[in-house]
């Protein structure tokens, strides 16, 4: 029985019987870097060893590289979340922002703007119950708050993923506060 590291992946098994690992594949028993997290485990030959400083620096570059597409991913999660979430046009009614609602205010301009559209016009809130829009002055009103409301959320979002993407390292990519 021994321990044997994948010499591709640097899947380390240990415990096992050695005689089953083709060691065209598998290094058996192999000595391991004291201080060195596997991930960062360089096969070199027979042996593993940590890796040189420029190895360091291009594990350093991958490790910023995916730190900021994780918090770019939570930041466009955050944003979508905002930009659905609602927004309130009269005390205690707040209109939905999901895209069918959108497109829906977005039908009601159109036949205002065409001299189609009939009012009063209900439109849906996020609580399950409606807000009636009563004359065109309240569709515009409503109109120009889902718009504030999208564009401010797109904003934020585009501007936190410019600090992200600035950020030098993972603490600065981890200082980068999202409170919307």
């Amino acid at each position: 029985m021994g321990n044997v590291l994948h010499r591709q992946t640097r899947q380390y098994l240990e415990s096992v019987n050695t005689p089953d690992y083709d060691p065209a594949e598998w290094l058996v028993n192999p000595s391991l870097p004291d201080g060195v997290p596997p991930e960062r485990w360089v096969v070199d030959g027979d042996a593993v060893r940590g890796p040189t400083p420029q190895e360091a620096a291009v594990f350093d570059a991958a490790d910023l590289w995916i730190a900021k597409q994780n918090r770019i991913s939570a930041i466009d999660a955050r944003t979508a979340d905002i930009v659905t979430s609602g927004v309130e046009v009269a005390t205690g009614k707040t209109v939905g922002t999901t895209l069918p609602a959108t497109q829906n205010l977005q039908n009601l301009v159109l036949g205002m703007n065409l001299g189609t559209l009939d009012l009063p016009q209900d439109v849906s809130t996020t609580d399950g119950g409606s807000y009636t829009i009563t004359g065109a002055a309240d569709l515009v009103r409503v109109a120009g708050l889902l718009t504030l409301h999208q564009r401010t959320a797109l904003d934020a979002g585009r501007a936190l993923r410019a600090q992200v993407l600035a950020a030098t390292s993972i603490d600065a990519v981890n200082a980068v506060e999202d409170i919307r």
